[in-house]
C-alpha cells in the first residue's frame, strides 16, 4: 500500500478537515485496515444497529477517513493494540486543535516561506471580513502600504532562523477597507509538521484608542495645570496689589477711588472663586456626585439671578417666558447658566440672547452671541475637558462646557453646540417640570 498523508487546508468558510491527498513517507493511519475484511472485523452497517458517525457525512474526505477509522478500530478485535490505541489519540488530538483553532479569538494564518497564504483561521475571517479566496494570497497585499517595509524586514529575519521569533505591530486591510492595528507574533515552523511561519495577530485597536486618548488628557492635564496655575495667580496678584494700596494710602485715597479699588478687589476674587467652583464641581463628578437635589425651578428667576452677578450684564437679553419651569438641582442650574454666559462674553460678542422653548419632556435653553460662531473643526471637541479652541494662548481652562454638559447629562438631559444659528449658539436641554 503506497503511503499517504493528508495536508489539512484550513479556511475561514470551509471546514477545518478539508484536504488533498498526496505522497509522504509518513501517515498515522498507514497500518490501519481499509475494511472490516482486512481486520477481521465483521462489517457494521447503521442498519444493523452498529457503531457510527452520524458526522461524518457533513465532513469532508479527512472526516470520513477519521470516522472511518474510528468504526474500524472500534470494532476490531485487535482494538486494545497499542497501534491502535495510539491511532484514536491522534483522532482526539485533531478533534482537540479544530475546536481550539475554531474558538480562539485570536487571528492565525500559516505563511509559506515566500509570505503566501496557506491557512486562516475561522477568527481571522470573523475580524476581517475576508473569506477563503484569501488563501494563497500574498500577505502583503493586506498590509498597509507605510507598514509594509517593516512588516517584510521581520518576516525575513523569521524565516532565516528556524524556531525564530519575530514581532511587529502593524495595520492590516478589512473587508471593508478599513484599516486595523493588530500585533502579530511570528514563529518559524518551516521545519516542522506545519512546514510554515505561523503568524498570530490580535486586533489592538481599542488598546491604541485608549492610549491616543490617556495621552491627549495628560496633554490637556498639564496645559490645565498651566493655564489654572495662571488664571489663580493674576487675580491673587491683583487682589495683594490694590489691597496694599489701600493699606499704604487708606488716607489719602479719595473716597471715589478707594470704591473703584474694592470693585476691582471684588472682580479678581469672583474669577478666582469661578475658577475654584469649577475645580470643586469636577471632583465631586469624578466621584459620581453629580445628581445633586432635584426640584422644580422657575427658569426665568435663575437667568435673571445669573446675569445679575455678571459684570457686563447690559450685554445680556433675555428672551424667557416666566411660567417655565424645569426639574434640577437649583445650584447645579446657576453653575451651568454661568458658565454659559462667560463662554459667550468672553469667546464671542455682544449682545448675548438667551431664549427657551419647550420640546416634549424637555426645556431647551439657548445661549446665542452676535460673533462669527466656532469654527467646525472645533465643534466635535467643545464639551471635552481641558479642551480650549483655538490657540494655546486661548482664554479660560477647557472646564466650562464640560461642566454643563455632565451636569446637564445628570440631571436627564444634555448640552450640545448648535450649528447655523447666526452665531455661536449653546443649547442646555432638561426635564420639565410640567
Amino acid at each position: 500500500m503506497p503511503s499517504r498523508a493528508y495536508h489539512i487546508n484550513y479556511s475561514v468558510r470551509r471546514p477545518v478537515r478539508e484536504m488533498t491527498r498526496t505522497e509522504s513517507p509518513t501517515d498515522p493511519l498507514e497500518h490501519c485496515p481499509d475494511s472490516e475484511q482486512e481486520s477481521g472485523a465483521a462489517p457494521l452497517h447503521p442498519t444493523d444497529g452498529q457503531l457510527t458517525d452520524p458526522a461524518a457525512s457533513s465532513q469532508g474526505p479527512i472526516g470520513r477517513r477519521v470516522a472511518e477509522a474510528r468504526r474500524t478500530l472500534l470494532g476490531s478485535s485487535a482494538a486494545q493494540s497499542a497501534r491502535q490505541e495510539a491511532a484514536l489519540v491522534l483522532v482526539e488530538h485533531v478533534d482537540r486543535l479544530e475546536a481550539m483553532l475554531r474558538h480562539t479569538k485570536d487571528m492565525i494564518t500559516v505563511l509559506d516561506e515566500n509570505g503566501l497564504l496557506m491557512f486562516s483561521n475561522a477568527a481571522a475571517g470573523r475580524l476581517t471580513g475576508h473569506g477563503e479566496e484569501v488563501n494563497t494570497s500574498t500577505a502583503l497585499d493586506f498590509i498597509h502600504p507605510d507598514d509594509a517595509q517593516a512588516a517584510v524586514e521581520v518576516f525575513d529575519r523569521c524565516v532565516e532562523s528556524p524556531g525564530s521569533f519575530a514581532s511587529a505591530e502593524v495595520r492590516i486591510r478589512h473587508a471593508d477597507n478599513s484599516w486595523h492595528y493588530v500585533d502579530a507574533y511570528a514563529e518559524n515552523c518551516l521545519d516542522g509538521p506545519v512546514t510554515g511561519v505561523v503568524v498570530s495577530m490580535r486586533d489592538v485597536c481599542e488598546r491604541r484608542a485608549g492610549q491616543e486618548n490617556l495621552q491627549r488628557a495628560n496633554e490637556a492635564m498639564r496645559s490645565f495645570v498651566a493655564v489654572a496655575s495662571h488664571d489663580l495667580r493674576s487675580p491673587v496678584a491683583v487682589i495683594r496689589g490694590l489691597a496694599g494700596t489701600l493699606a499704604a494710602d487708606w488716607a489719602a485715597l479719595p473716597e471715589t477711588e478707594k470704591l473703584d479699588i474694592a470693585h476691582m478687589v471684588a472682580r479678581a476674587s469672583e474669577r478666582m472663586g469661578r475658577l475654584v467652583e469649577n475645580l470643586l464641581m469636577i471632583s465631586r463628578l469624578d466621584a459620581g456626585v453629580s445628581a445633586g437635589r432635584p426640584r422644580p425651578v422657575l427658569l426665568r428667576d435663575a437667568v435673571d439671578l445669573a446675569v445679575r452677578h455678571m459684570e457686563d450684564r447690559d450685554s445680556v437679553r433675555v428672551g424667557v417666558p416666566d411660567e417655565v419651569r424645569v426639574m434640577v438641582d437649583p445650584e447645579h442650574l446657576e453653575r451651568m447658566l454661568t458658565n454659559y454666559l462667560h463662554n459667550a462674553v468672553n469667546h464671542g460678542r455682544s449682545p448675548v440672547t438667551v431664549e427657551a422653548i419647550t420640546t416634549g419632556t424637555l426645556v431647551e435653553l439657548r445661549v446665542i452671541d452676535s460673533g462669527a460662531g466656532v469654527s467646525e473643526e472645533f465643534v466635535p471637541r467643545l464639551f471635552e475637558r481641558f479642551f480650549r479652541a483655538g490657540a494655546q494662548d486661548a482664554q479660560g481652562t477647557g472646564l466650562g462646557l464640560s461642566i454643563v454638559r455632565d451636569l446637564a447629562r445628570a440631571a436627564g438631559g444634555d448640552a450640545w453646540y448648535e450649528v447655523g444659528s447666526g452665531g455661536g449658539c449653546f443649547v442646555m436641554a432638561l426635564p420639565s417640570a410640567e
